[in-house]
Parts: C-alpha cells; sequence; structure tokens
C-alpha cells in the first residue's frame, strides 16, 4: 500500500490535498475528534506507531480544511473516494519517518526555544503584545487539546524542521543553471517553412510479386498474428439470473417509502454576491443596485471583483454560514438582498436562478426499485449457485459435466488474443465482464483444470485454454493488400526524402520559398517570434526540426520531418531572438524559485526514499478500514 501511496503523490490533486494537509497539521497537530482506539496502530514505521485515533483526527482536520476551501457537504467516503485517506496516511508515515530520523540522530529542542517561540506567536498574545497565559489557555482549549501535548508536539515539529533544513541545504539553483533554462524557455526564433505532404507524390507503379515477396519478408514482424488461445469458459452474472426472481408490489411500495429522502430532489439556488469589508460601502453598493445599477457592472467597479468572485454557483439551504444562509433561502427570484454582516465581511446577494425542490411519485421510481431489487436478489441466488459450481469443480467434475449438472451454458471461443481480438482484427465482445479475465486466460497452460474465480464486478467465471496457436507470420496471400499499401507508403516517403532534399539545395544556392512552392504546387508559412514549445505546432515541424532551428545560425536551411510522419519540411532560419538577462529579472527569480522549490522537493522524495529502506513501513489495512465502517460522519 506504501508504494500506491508515493504513486499518488505525484497528482495534482494529491498536491493540493498535501498543502492542506500540511496547514491542518501546522498549526495544532492532533485533536479529539472520533472516539476510536487510541491504541491500535494504522501503521508501523520503524518504532514509532500511528494510532487510529491519531489517523483519524488528520483525516478529520484535512477533510474540514477541503471543505473550508470548497464549499459544499462531504462525507467520509466521498473525501476517501477523493484520495484524502490515502493522503493523510501518508502524510503520517512520512511524519513517522522524520520522527524516528530525528530519533536516531538524537535531535532534541531546547526549553528555551519552545518558550521563545510561544512568546512571539500572536495567537498567545494579549492586548499589550506580550505572552498571555490566558489566550494560549484559551487557543488549546479552542482547539480540544492540552498543553502536554501541544508542546510535545511542537518539539516534534521543531525536530522535522531541522531534519528538513539540513536536507534540503543543497536544493539551490546555481545561476548558470537558471540563465541556461531561461534561455532556453525564452529564445525566440522566426522561419518559412516549405511543407512536402507524401501523399501528394505521384503513386509509383505497382511493384511485381518478387519485390512484394521480399519487401513482405524484410518487415514479416509487421505480418506477424499474436498468440491465439482456444478458450471455454463459465460467464455468471447476476443479470442471468433475473428470471428467476420475482417482487411483490407491496415489497416496491415498501422500499420506495424507506427510501423517500434519497428520491427528493432539494431546491436550488444560483447565487451571485458583492463582499466588501465596510459596511458602508455595501450600503453604497445597495442604493446603486437599488437605482437600477447592473449587479455585476457596479461589483467590479466598487468592489474591484471579478466575475468568478461574484458567482456563487449553485447553493443549497445550510451551504452558507447562519444567518447568510437564512437571507439567499429568503430571497425571490432575481431578488436582491440588504447588506448582511457574515464572517468575512459584509455580502449583498442577489438570487438568479431558482430550481424548486420536488420529490419523485412512486410511479416514477417504481421500475426502478423493482429492478434493483431484482439485482440484489439475483446477486445472493448468485452466490448460491457459485457455491454449487465450486463444489462441483472441486469434486472433479469437468467444466462440461459442472455445467450438465446445473443446467448453465458454457461459451467457447475458437481464438482471441491477448487485445480481445479475433484473427480477422474485430474485437470479441463476448467474454465475461471481469476486467482481469484475460490476464487470467493467458496466464493458464493449455488444459489446465479451471478454477471459480470472484470478480469484484460481481461476477464470476471459470476458463479453460484448449488450445494455444504460439506467434506465426500471417501467410503473404493473406496480407497482400497490406504489403502492397505499406511498400507504396515507403516507396512515397522514400520519393518525398528526394525531393526535399533537392529543394533544400535549391534553397541554400538562393531561390526564394516563394518560387520552390510555386513551381511546385507547395505551400509556404512564415511564422514569427516562436519559443520552442510553440514552434512544433505553430510551423508544422517535427520534433527533430525544432532541435535543429535552435541550435542553426541564421539563414540556415534545415529539412526534416514534418509534424506528422507522412510530411517533409525545408526550414529557413530568419531571425533568432535571444533572452536579454539584464532585462529579465523578474523571470529569473521567478524560475530560480521553481528550480529551488523542485529541487528542495526532489531531495526530500529520496530522503524519504532512503528512510524507507531504513525503516520498516507496514500499513495495516484492516484497522484503516475499521474506522470507515464504524464511523459515517457528515462534514458540514
Amino acid at each position: 500500500m506504501l508504494d500506491s501511496l508515493r504513486r499518488g503523490a505525484g497528482t495534482w490533486v494529491v498536491k493540493i490535498f498535501l498543502g492542506i494537509l500540511v496547514l491542518s497539521f501546522a498549526v495544532w497537530g492532533i485533536g479529539d475528534i472520533f472516539r476510536v482506539s487510541p491504541d491500535t496502530a494504522v501503521a508501523e514505521v520503524g518504532e514509532i506507531e500511528i494510532s487510529q485515533y491519531e489517523f483519524t483526527d488528520a483525516f478529520n482536520r484535512a477533510v474540514g480544511n477541503l471543505q473550508r476551501q470548497f464549499g459544499g457537504r462531504i462525507d467520509s467516503q466521498q473525501a476517501r473516494d477523493m484520495g484524502v485517506a490515502d493522503e493523510t496516511l501518508r502524510q503520517l508515515v512520512n511524519q513517522a519517518l522524520y520522527d524516528q530520523a530525528a530519533k536516531d540522530l538524537g535531535l532534541a529542542v531546547a526549553d528555551q526555544v519552545i518558550q521563545r517561540e510561544m512568546s512571539t506567536n500572536p495567537a498567545f498574545q494579549g492586548i499589550g503584545g506580550g505572552f498571555d497565559p490566558l489566550a494560549f489557555q484559551s487557543a488549546l482549549q479552542n482547539a480540544g487539546i492540552s498543553e502536554a501535548y501541544f508542546l510535545q508536539n511542537r518539539r516534534r515539529e521543531l525536530n522535522r524542521q531541522q531534519l528538513f533544513d539540513s536536507v534540503t541545504l543543497g536544493g539551490h539553483a546555481p545561476k548558470a543553471m537558471v540563465e541556461a533554462l531561461l534561455r532556453h524557455q525564452r529564445q525566440r526564433r522566426s522561419v518559412e517553412v516549405l511543407t512536402l505532404n507524401d501523399a501528394s507524390l505521384p503513386a509509383p507503379d505497382v511493384p511485381g510479386e518478387d519485390v512484394l515477396e521480399a519487401f513482405y519478408k524484410d518487415h514479416v514482424t509487421r505480418y506477424t498474428a499474436p498468440e491465439y488461445r482456444t478458450l471455454t469458459f463459465l460467464d455468471l452474472r447476476p443479470e442471468s439470473l433475473l428470471e428467476q426472481v420475482s417482487v411483490t408490489e407491496t415489497e416496491v411500495r415498501d422500499a420506495y417509502d424507506a427510501r423517500l429522502d434519497e428520491f427528493t430532489i432539494e431546491e436550488t439556488r444560483e447565487v451571485e454576491q458583492i463582499r466588501v469589508q465596510e459596511e458602508d460601502k455595501a450600503n453604497q453598493i445597495k442604493e446603486r443596485l437599488d437605482a437600477g445599477g447592473d449587479f455585476i457592472a457596479i461589483a467590479k467597479e466598487m468592489a474591484g471583483l471579478d466575475e468568478g468572485k461574484i458567482k456563487l454557483g449553485i447553493v443549497r439551504k445550510g451551504d452558507l454560514p447562519g444567518e447568510l444562509d437564512d437571507v439567499v433561502q429568503g430571497l425571490a427570484a432575481d431578488g436582491i438582498s440588504a447588506p448582511v454582516k457574515g464572517p468575512f465581511g459584509w455580502h449583498i446577494f442577489r438570487l438568479t436562478k431558482l430550481t424548486p425542490g420536488r420529490t419523485r411519485t412512486y410511479e416514477e421510481m417504481k421500475k426502478r426499485i423493482e429492478g434493483e431489487i431484482k439485482l440484489e436478489r439475483a446477486a445472493d441466488a448468485l452466490f448460491e449457485l457459485s457455491n454449487a459450481v465450486e463444489d462441483s469443480l472441486a469434486g472433479g467434475a469437468s467444466l462440461e459435466e459442472m455445467a450438465s449438472e446445473l443446467s448453465l451454458t458454457l461459451t467457447k471461443l475458437a481464438a482471441i488474443g491477448a487485445d480481445r481480438r479475433g484473427p480477422d482484427g474485430k474485437v470479441i465482445a463476448a467474454i465475461p465482464r471481469a476486467p482481469e479475465f484475460m490476464q487470467k486466460a493467458f496466464s493458464l497452460e493449455a488444459g489446465e483444470e479451471p478454477r471459480l474465480e470472484e470478480s469484484d464486478t460481481g461476477t464470476y467465471y471459470a476458463v479453460r485454454v484448449d488450445a494455444i496457436q504460439p506467434p506465426a507470420p500471417r501467410p503473404i496471400a493473406e496480407v497482400r493488400d497490406r504489403v502492397l499499401a505499406d511498400w507504396t507508403a515507403d516507396a512515397r516517403r522514400t520519393a518525398a526524402e528526394t525531393r526535399i532534399k533537392e529543394l533544400a539545395a535549391k534553397a541554400e544556392g538562393g531561390t526564394a520559398f516563394a518560387k520552390l512552392a510555386n513551381d511546385g504546387g507547395l505551400t509556404v508559412t512564415k511564422r514569427e517570434k516562436l519559443d520552442r514549445r510553440q514552434m512544433g505546432r505553430a510551423a508544422g515541424v517535427g520534433a527533430g526540426v525544432v532541435d535543429q532551428v535552435f541550435t542553426a545560425k541564421k539563414d540556415a536551411v534545415i529539412t526534416g520531418e514534418g509534424a506528422t510522419a507522412t510530411t517533409q519540411v525545408v526550414v529557413r532560419l530568419l531571425e533568432i531572438e535571444d533572452v536579454d538577462l539584464a532585462k529579465s529579472k523578474d523571470e529569473f527569480e521567478a524560475l530560480a524559485q521553481g528550480l529551488e522549490q523542485s529541487m528542495t522537493g526532489d531531495l526530500l522524495e529520496q530522503f524519504n526514499r532512503g528512510l524507507e529502506k531504513l525503516h520498516t513501513v507496514e500499513i495495516n489495512d484492516r484497522a484503516v478500514a475499521s474506522i470507515f465502517d464504524n464511523t459515517q460522519h457528515n462534514y458540514r
């Protein structure tokens, strides 16, 4: 599981979560939120255990931060689906690795350091500006943690910081490196491009059979059929047992009544807002609006808000805090509220669209509910049937004997490749929907006795390999049309390369591109001031040509592949625009900062890998799962 946590750390979503988690840990660390066992470990890192208590509290704080960041409601299962649980555990494991390393190195933080930090923390200062014990105790009480725990956790954080500072000391980007990369990114070139499409050349004469035979032999791997397997399999799905189960009208009605909340659609409101800090400014804005002013124009003019900050989007009852929610819920369509004070200033709301709530009727939901109950019962029946199949196969019955005994249908496929295609190249759809089926079928030996396999899709299958046809070249008579098409494409490509060299020679001799294009019925494009990222797409040239363009001298003539594999280009380099480093100080600083952050991240990643090799990391998946099995919380 640790590998999967590490792999997930590279995605942009996880990076957002990481930032949020860092904030949540940095202030208070861990508090009392969930009532779970403090002794059960979700992970062991060296000599350090991460308890369920620590994990659930860290998870809760991460979800709370997400709620404040993005609004709306989220429950624990949704948060798990978004990857919050995995990222929380990864963060805790990393922290434990650092704590273990600090312990191994004998790092310690003096009491004076803690005292000095507490005395300068604004959260713990009184009206006069000095350390206030009452403010300190109040802050801890609000966070739900004890003084002893705060001090212990802060020592651990400072110890980790010592490690970070030592490891990342070398994360400095040398000036020469930054300058070279800045030049690489910001240099620009102006070019004119003559493009020749292979297909524009006349088709070559049809070759003799001896030529095709030789081409076929030289490129025989293109025409080699993959391994094919002959399969016999059993495919068990709940849908196949639907006819064997029944549901009464009363059962459907009872299910509808029990799930009525599920079929109730909440009223939604699309809302815009203007938010300012001063009450006087809010009143002035309201006066302008009452006089018929445009909401968005006034928001931009008087509050400096762009449309993204004006539009709140869809709001449901309870989404906004306290009085703000009451005001929004009380607005009629197109109504504008009076200024109302919220946690972050004064708000004026406008309701732009109201979608009334409603409850879907029994008649609307009857067919769906009936189908769901049937499918659930069919799944139960399938489980019982799978036990009978398993017992029959375990008793020595063949697939055919088992199918006959239980009145089941087997499917036979004469030939299928690992890509699910048959010898005709068409995808074979008639296979079990279990995603691992093909991998299983191609891992068995021919004639090996099958076992019943259960899939995460809620289905079962058993497969036997009856025969294996190894990869073999297809006869030329079978693939002659493909061979001829490939030979023709290669011949055209060779002719195009010859033609492009002739055009390049004329261009180097001084012939203008416009004349070359006119004489050959080709096209010329001129592109100015393109950087490396823009050159390939905007000029229609391949990566190899881009590299040559940015290393050649002015007026050089370059040839190579175009933007596609069926085009060739001649390029003349018209202008070279280098970076003026003296005028690029802001870009230099931004790039240097980005490089240093990247280097620092790489150093920490390598440090983490080293710590993982030094210290055993064991994840207790069952302990993690039990937390979510026993606690289903809604976060608002």
